[in-house]
């Protein structure tokens, strides 16, 4: 009898052990409740240059290209022009004063971004802009907001370059370009000051009738009937930008070359036939003639 009461007893310490242990496997394998959350994604469009590009060192450059996006990039770039760069983004300049680029030799891709609000000042060189003689190439770059103040020497100016020797492709000004204490009898552009170079597609945003300059529109002789439609398209919609077949820019002096003579009309009537062509503006000026 004892013997059967111990074996019981036995077996009930034995189940007692065993729900006990399966409490504790249930308590420990419970599971955890999840209070990590899912990674906020910024829209980018939102963000600052700062948060955007400020990982990037605008000194050193990628593939040989140096990679601008504030200010200090763009003074960077003043530094060394005989380098290569590309605009990540608007860059505003916040009323900088800066000395204009002497003689640019590098190449600067805008990417269609804009440099804004600054002043050009100084510089004894005969051309003025931001640039006073370019050799190098500049695309798609936007200038806004810029006030210029050449220097007494100063002959040819042009907000973006004085004097292009290089290549201008796709280039504008927007907004205001001030021109303060300009010497007498300079040649003043929009952009361009005086082009022996190459220009396409260079403009200004809008047409102003009394800002002493001439919308000047340029159309290449079309090779085939559909560089014809091009060009009707293109001057029918306005979007001078989209063919490099139809250029227009700014300028309050044109001088036409010509290896063969071209004759010249003026309101359907004969102007006679030359090699060199010059055409000026000249504002507040009166020909009296006895």
């Amino acid at each position: 009898m004892k013997k059967l009461i111990s074996i019981v007893l036995l077996m009930a310490v034995l189940v007692s052990l065993c729900a006990c242990g399966k409490e504790k496997a249930m308590e420990t394998t419970a599971p955890v409740a999840d209070t990590a959350t899912e990674p906020v994604v910024r829209d980018e469009t939102q963000m600052t240059p700062e948060e955007l590009y400020g990982h990037i060192d605008q000194t050193v450059p990628k593939d040989g290209v140096y990679q601008i996006w504030n200010k200090d990039g763009v003074n960077f770039m003043l530094k060394n022009p005989d380098a290569k760069f590309v605009l990540l983004c608007n860059v505003d300049m916040g009323g900088a004063e800066i000395a204009p680029i002497a003689q640019f030799t590098g190449s600067m891709d805008g990417a269609n971004f804009t440099i804004s609000n600054f002043t050009v000042k100084g510089g004894s060189e005969e051309s003025f802009g931001m640039i006073s003689v370019n050799k190098g190439n500049v695309t798609g770059l936007t200038l806004e907001n810029v006030t210029f103040v050449p220097g007494s020497n100063a002959k040819n100016i042009g907000s973006l370059v004085g004097d292009n020797q290089g290549t201008l492709l796709r280039c504008t000004i927007g907004g205001a370009m001030n021109v303060d204490k300009a010497p007498a009898g300079v040649n003043c552009g929009s952009l361009v000051g005086v082009n022996t170079g190459i220009l396409r597609n260079i403009t200004g945003k809008t047409v102003e009738m009394n800002d002493g300059l001439f919308e000047v529109t340029l159309v290449h002789m079309p090779a085939n009937p559909l560089e014809l439609t091009e060009i009707f398209t293109v001057l029918l919609s306005n979007d001078i930008l989209q063919s490099p077949l139809v250029e227009k820019y700014k300028a309050n002096r044109i001088l036409v070359r010509a290896e063969e003579r071209i004759n010249w009309t003026l309101d359907g009537e004969f102007g006679g036939s030359y090699m060199r062509t010059e055409i000026r503006n000249l504002q507040k000026a009166l020909h009296i003639f006895a």
